[in-house]
């Protein structure tokens, strides 16, 4: 028979752990929508989130529903201080949490997500891709 300490700490671990995930999820969730709050003009065509450790990185290649041109943007949870952003081979690497490239005439993005600074074990991030 397991040790009732072992099941108390095994539930407060599964209770607790998504209401962190939550907090640090929503300060992205938040990042999003002051986004497309301020560039509500352009019609959003996907977010994608992820996580990543301090200093790791990430790339994949999206398909858009049409050929058009995009700006796409990083946003970073509120313990990120930087991260920077590829899209089709053009980069925004300044030092900011709020990295934005534009792409022309496409139907397919290559995005790179680098974590220069996390001040945690990872920190959650999400693009933005916005048809221009």
């Amino acid at each position: 028979m397991r040790d009732v300490r072992t099941i108390a700490a095994t539930l407060l671990v599964a209770l607790v752990a998504p209401a962190f995930v939550v907090g640090w999820a929503g300060g992205v969730s938040e990042q999003i929508e002051d986004v497309l709050e301020t560039l509500d003009d352009y019609p959003l065509e996907k977010v994608v989130i992820g996580r990543l450790g301090n200093g790791d990185d990430t790339s994949w290649s999206i398909g858009l529903d049409q050929r058009d041109d995009y700006v796409v943007i990083g946003v970073c949870d509120y313990d990120c201080d930087d991260i920077d952003l590829c899209a089709n081979g053009k980069c925004d690497k300044d030092r900011d949490a709020l990295p934005f490239v534009e792409v022309d005439d496409t139907r397919s993005i290559e995005i790179e997500v680098s974590m220069y600074k996390c001040d945690f074990s990872f920190c959650f991030y999400a693009v933005v891709i916005l048809r221009n």
